[in-house]
């Protein structure tokens, strides 16, 4: 059957660390990583985002850290956040104007999608000393060399998630936020740990988290509500590019859809700096090379590219919960696993494909039509009323 029929995972492009001014690496100063672009960010790196989505017809999903946004100096009150906690004031320094474009940029386009990333991206003590980079978090080193990570306080976090959104929302932003990436990934936290800050994110309007390093083995899974799912697929670890490289060519990359099921991602997790040139003037040369990989991905069998993030994640449901098998000339759906598992926003829709040669004749169980043609398979959009589908052919 997995010869002819799949049920596709659905990938996207994702990029950590989008809205820093300052791109240089400032560790050396006890401040942020940044970006890791050693330039100031211009106008063209928001630009080229919505030519690379537009162009792919995919949402690029950003991950936004807004502590160079402060135009009113909300976080030299917030506990941790910044190098200075005493004399901060980017306020004398932003360029409003020029933020202005950006943000316009950003609302204007119909193919960025946002996300919480973190203020500074790190957490500070009260003399502004940078004790790690993983905000709203703690890093302990344990005896066997391997790190747990462990919530600052439910108080901390929460701070920091209320500054985010008011630097979100004094800047005019208006799309929902309901993703949350943390800064650094979530290697070493513990399952209990983990869902407990679920709930907090859940309780904030939340549906979604974003990572690498989760604590289960799959590529998705539910904690009180809210989906989360793993990052760039483990096997594929440091095969793209390194977080602070740019005039990257994407043709080195390998094919995204994995093998084996449970290591697979929805996401292609970058950074920003990944996608732009080091002469932002020449960032939209990268369009090209980018549209270009993942219209190479769509010709694999059992990979398609989604429209926007939560339809990324919706048929990850499918991809991974659903139950199907092959009897005689009929495709079997069997969708209860999903419907136990699914989240307050899902939607009852999936995508299927079948190999050229086998077209779908009838259905029971929901309606179907064709959705994309390729070389050797055609893609199937299955809207559906119940947990069972069967599809005759």
């Amino acid at each position: 059957m997995n010869d002819t029929v799949k049920i596709p995972l659905a990938g996207i492009l994702q990029l950590d660390d989008v809205g820093w001014d300052n791109g240089r690496d400032l560790r050396l100063r006890g401040q942020a990583s940044r970006s890791g672009l050693p330039r100031f960010h211009a106008l063209e790196d928001y630009q080229v985002l919505h030519e690379i989505g537009k162009a792919m017809n995919s949402s690029v999903f950003v991950a936004l850290c807004l502590g160079d946004w402060d135009k009113d100096n909300i976080l030299r009150n917030v506990t941790g956040a910044t190098h200075d906690p005493k004399g901060w004031d980017r306020a004398s320094d932003i360029d409003i104007a020029k933020c202005e474009k950006y943000r316009d940029v950003l609302e204007d386009s119909e193919y960025i999608d946002y996300s919480i990333h973190g203020l500074l991206h790190g957490n500070y003590d009260k003399d502004g000393k940078l004790i790690n980079e993983a905000e709203g978090f703690n890093i302990k080193r344990l005896e066997d060399g391997s790190y747990e990570k462990t919530l600052v306080s439910d108080e901390y976090f929460n701070e920091h998630l209320d500054a985010f959104m008011k630097l979100y929302e004094t800047w005019g932003f208006k799309q929902p936020l309901t993703t949350y990436i943390a800064p650094c990934g979530m290697g070493g936290i513990k399952e209990e740990e983990f869902a407990h800050i679920c709930k907090l994110l859940y309780d904030r309007g939340i549906r979604y988290w974003t990572n690498s390093g989760l604590p289960f083995d799959a590529p998705l899974k539910v904690y009180n509500g809210v989906a989360c799912v793993k990052q760039t697929a483990e096997s594929l670890k440091g095969f793209a590019a390194p977080w602070d490289s740019y005039d990257v060519d994407p043709e080195t990359f390998p094919q995204f859809l994995l093998e084996e099921k449970k290591h697979n991602s929805a996401l292609l997790a970058l950074h920003w700096t990944n996608v732009l040139r080091f002469n932002p003037k020449k960032n939209f040369e990268q369009v090209e090379p980018w549209v270009n990989y993942f219209k190479a991905q769509n010709e694999v069998f059992g990979y398609m590219t989604a429209r926007n993030f939560e339809k990324s994640v919706n048929q990850l449901f499918y991809f991974w919960y659903a139950d199907m098998t092959l009897d005689g000339n009929k495709c079997i759906i069997d969708l209860t696993e999903m419907d136990k598992n699914k989240i307050d926003r899902h939607e009852n829709l999936f995508y299927i494909s079948f190999k050229k040669g086998i077209e779908p004749k009838s259905i029971s169980g929901g309606e179907i039509s064709l959705y994309e043609e390729h070389r050797e398979f055609n893609t199937y959009k299955i809207t559906h009323t119940g947990t069972r589908v069967e599809i005759s052919f």
